[in-house]
């Protein structure tokens, strides 16, 4: 089910890539993308900031109304009378989560499209990919702990190895990927880091 989100958003993420052949200018492109279409629910978040401010001073009458008295049946009337107000008011405090709901699935969505660059932006086949990370760890090792970009730097290093499974084309489809990863001041994306 997920899978279909996850190739839209790396047919984006590759749409991105293709304008920039940089891999992190297009995911920061990706993000004004999206920051721009979630702008909407920001702007409804700011003035619900701004409402639910305007609405302290008569809050906090209703609670020096009730102050001193500590039972349930007082607590449950001041939550009442709260609720009523902000509801005159035109107050939700539920609406003020929903952006934090919206984006909180794009997120997690594009961690998985970040983390599989070969399944999603350049879209090779999950038998191609396996395949890939069989020959990286052997058999019996673990394929689904290799990260696809770890996976890219093996091959780059060393494109004959993993020339059984990947064509001339293929290999010089993640070599080109490849340079998309470089990044300022010759670090790349590529590498994992290193507390030393």
């Amino acid at each position: 089910m997920f899978d279909f989100i996850y190739k839209a958003v790396g047919w984006l993420l590759a749409q991105c890539y293709n304008l920039t052949n940089h891999y992190a200018l297009a995911l920061i492109i990706f993000s004004l993308v999206v920051q721009l279409l979630l702008f909407p629910l920001g702007i409804k978040q700011q003035k619900n900031t701004v409402l639910q401010a305007s609405l302290k001073p008569k809050e906090l009458a209703i609670r020096k109304k009730y102050k001193g008295r500590n039972d349930q049946a007082t607590q449950q009337k001041m939550a009442r009378e709260i609720q009523e107000m902000q509801a005159e008011e035109g107050y939700n405090p539920m609406s003020g989560c929903l952006p934090l709901l919206v984006q909180f699935p794009v997120i997690i969505v594009l961690y998985n499209v970040i983390q599989r660059p070969l399944s999603y932006i350049l879209e090779f086949s999950k038998e191609t990919v396996d395949a890939l990370k069989t020959i990286l760890v052997g058999a019996e090792g673990n394929i689904n702990s290799i990260y696809e970009t770890k996976l890219i730097k093996e091959i780059i290093g060393d494109p004959s190895k993993f020339s059984s499974v990947l064509d001339t084309e293929q290999l010089d489809t993640i070599t080109e990927f490849s340079k998309g990863f470089s990044f300022f001041g010759g670090t790349s994306l590529l590498d994992s880091p290193d507390l030393s």
